[in-house]
């Protein structure tokens, strides 16, 4: 008797699950954005006097533009840039060049870029983008050329 009471009970609440949720929705595929047609970038800092390497002296520009595949966007999709590039022992916001103790800081509208952080940026108001190299107050810096490499990437998320 206990055997068909319970699958009767069973049975009756099978019957009171009826679906009520639905799921919709519209998978999209995010823009192909390129930074400067996918060229390199170039900062020339030309002849930098060793003993004016302050941090602010030698201030360059840093010439990109973004261009996507798609003027479709979705508000809930962020562009951001990515900077990655080998950092130097004296400053986590500098990227290491071939010259021991000298660095190249990047700075986005006038705050420090540091390598490995991704900012979220506006597409029709781009950050200024500006590079500068500073040193480490023990480098002994010597005549020499120095270069630096890094990746600054974008993305839609």
């Amino acid at each position: 008797m206990k055997t068909i009471g319970c699958t009767i009970i069973l049975a009756a609440c099978s019957l009171c699950h009826a679906d009520n949720l639905t799921f919709i929705g519209h998978l999209v595929t995010p823009p192909v954005c390129t930074i400067s047609n996918n060229a390199r970038i170039d900062v020339n800092f030309r002849d930098v006097i060793i003993t004016q390497i302050d941090g602010n002296n030698y201030r360059q520009p840093l010439e990109y533009k973004i261009t996507c595949d798609s003027s479709v966007r979705d508000n809930s999709m962020a562009m951001t840039l990515t900077l990655t590039g080998d950092v130097v022992d004296f400053d986590d916001a500098a990227i290491k060049t071939n010259a021991d103790g000298l660095g190249i800081k990047i700075w986005e509208n006038n705050k420090p870029f540091k390598p490995g952080s991704t900012i979220t940026v506006d597409e029709a108001n781009l950050p200024v983008l500006e590079a500068v190299p500073v040193k480490s107050v023990s480098a002994n810096l010597s005549e020499q050329n120095f270069e630096a490499w890094a990746t600054l990437r974008v993305d839609y998320q």
